[in-house]
C-alpha cells in the first residue's frame, strides 16, 4: 500500500511539471523522472517473472500458492545432509516435496519424504540445535558431555 501512494505522489510531482517547457527543467526534475519509469519498468519485468514462473509450475501440475515457507532445513533426511536455505514444502499425492526457491526464481526440487514415513516433525532454532547433546556423545564421555562443547562449523 505504500508503495502505491509513493507511485502516486511521484506521478502527481510530474504532473506538477508537465506544463514546463524543456529548458525550465532542473537536475532534479529529471531525476525524479528517471527513477519513477526505473521502478516502473522493474516492476513490469518482475509482474512478468512472477507470472511465467506460475505458468511453468501449472505446466507441471503444481500452484505457487500451495508451496510453504519452512524456514532453513537443517536435517533429519537420511540422504539430505546439507542445509537447504530458504526451503519451501509442498504437499504432493503422498509425498512432501522440499524445495529451494531463489527471490523471483523457479523452485529447485531438493527432496521428499513419503507421508506415513515421518514420525516426528520439530522445529528448532540454531541456538536450541546447538545446545543438544547426542546418545553418542553421552555414550562416549558420560556425564562430561554436559560441558563439552560442539565445534561450530561454518557454512
Amino acid at each position: 500500500m505504500a508503495a502505491i501512494s509513493m507511485f502516486y505522489g511521484l506521478v502527481i510531482y510530474l504532473y506538477q511539471f508537465i506544463d514546463k517547457s524543456l529548458n525550465e527543467f532542473n537536475i532534479k526534475d529529471i531525476i525524479v523522472i528517471g527513477l519513477v519509469v526505473f521502478f516502473v519498468v522493474i516492476r513490469v519485468i518482475s509482474i512478468k517473472k512472477e507470472k511465467s514462473i506460475k505458468n511453468a509450475l501449472q505446466a507441471k501440475g503444481l500452484n505457487l500458492d500451495n508451496f510453504v515457507s519452512v524456514g532453513v532445513y537443517v536435517g533429519g533426511h537420511p540422504s539430505r545432509n546439507e542445509n537447504v536455505d530458504n526451503c519451501f514444502a509442498n504437499r504432493e499425492g503422498d509425498e512432501m516435496v522440499f524445495y529451494r526457491r531463489l527471490i523471483a526464481g523457479m523452485p529447485q526440487r531438493k527432496f521428499s519424504i513419503k507421508r506415513e514415513s515421518v514420525k516426528n516433525i520439530s522445529v528448532k532454532d540454531a541456538s536450541s540445535i546447538e545446545n543438544e547433546i547426542t546418545l553418542g556423545r553421552l555414550l562416549l564421555v558420560g556425564v562430561f558431555a554436559l560441558a563439552w562443547q560442539k565445534k561450530k562449523k561454518m557454512n
